[in-house]
This record gives structure tokens, C-alpha cells and sequence, in this order.
């Protein structure tokens, strides 16, 4: 919680709408060290005068952790991107890829493994009306990778599989064209 009396403030206008978390961290530091270079010596010389916080529009937040990451798909695409921007690169977001019906004898032993995680790097919202069940991956009209959510779906741009590595979607579905259909949970 941030607390004590305010010595000196600016605003930052955030011209992309976009913007994820690490690009927010930067314009901040480099803010609030030009701030702190200008502040110092006003505050050394007693030429401030401190202003009390206004307790009454204090705000209180929990401390993020791991799980808070997951992914819920009843959630609108809108919602998950956001999150998805806020949560990168720690706690990062993820969901889980589940085992696809064996075909092959050498397919059921690797298939009664633990479902993998996913986790979604970069997306972008499509505005879309659909009768699928959320977190059911789709190919778009121009063949891009999607997941349906509670409202909307989700083109999923950047991801990794656990224990790969970061690639984008379709490199992954160059890889895994099966993973059309299957319902992400």
C-alpha cells in the first residue's frame, strides 16, 4: 500500500491502448526518475511542502500469485486480453491443452499424461456471435489460430506449450493441427 504524504506527482497519458505491463513498468521508471532528479534538491532546500493523500479514495489490491493467471474462458475475449497484457511476463497467463483420443497404440501411453499448459503470450480480440462452447479452438476465415470465450473469441497471436519454447500461433499449428476442436480449460 502506498501511503505518507505527497511530495511531488505527474501524470502519464497512455497513448496505446494496448499496452502491456513491461512497456507500462518502463514509461514509469523513466518517469518517476526524472521526477526524483527534480525533486530532491527542492526537498534538500525545505522549498516543499508536503500534501496529505486523501485516505478516502485509498485503494487496496491483493498480492498477484501464480494461479491467478489461469485462464477462465467464461470470461469475455475482451477481459482475457487485458489480462493477458497485465500478467506478462509473471504471473504470465495460461490454461491447459488436453490430451487428444489416442489413434495409435504408442499414442496411449503418451496420451494418459497430465494435461499441458498453455500459456498465451499475445492475443487479440475478434469480435464474433458463436454457438461453441468457450475455451473450443477454431481457425478463423483467414486461418488464424482462436479460442471462443464468454463473449467473443480470442486470435491467439503468441504462445508456449510447456516445455517448448515461445512461437506464434502459427507455427504451433503448423505443429499440432490437431488441436482444432479441442476445448481448452
Amino acid at each position: 500500500m502506498d501511503h505518507g504524504p505527497i511530495l511531488a506527482w505527474r501524470k502519464l497519458e497512455i497513448q496505446n491502448s494496448k499496452i502491456t505491463y513491461p512497456e507500462l513498468t518502463e514509461k514509469l521508471a523513466k518517469l518517476g526518475a526524472e521526477l526524483l532528479i527534480e525533486t530532491l534538491p527542492k526537498w534538500i532546500k525545505g522549498e516543499i511542502k508536503p500534501i496529505p493523500q486523501d485516505d478516502s479514495k485509498a485503494t487496496y489490491t491483493k498480492i498477484i500469485k501464480k494461479e491467478d493467471g489461469k485462464i477462465n474462458w467464461q470470461k469475455s475475449a475482451e477481459e482475457i486480453e487485458r489480462m493477458i497484457r497485465a500478467y506478462y511476463p509473471w504471473p504470465g497467463t495460461y490454461t491447459y491443452l488436453k490430451s487428444q483420443i489416442p489413434s495409435t497404440k504408442s499414442q496411449i501411453i503418451s496420451n494418459f499424461q497430465k494435461p499441458k499448459m498453455l500459456k498465451i503470450i499475445k492475443a487479440e480480440v475478434l469480435k464474433i456471435n458463436h454457438q461453441k462452447e468457450p475455451g473450443t479452438v477454431f481457425l478463423t476465415e483467414n486461418k488464424k489460430l482462436a479460442v471462443t470465450c464468454g463473449h467473443d473469441a480470442l486470435i491467439l497471436e503468441e504462445i508456449q506449450l510447456e516445455g517448448k519454447r515461445q512461437m506464434t500461433a502459427q507455427e504451433f499449428l503448423n505443429g499440432h493441427p490437431e488441436i482444432i476442436g479441442t476445448q481448452l480449460t
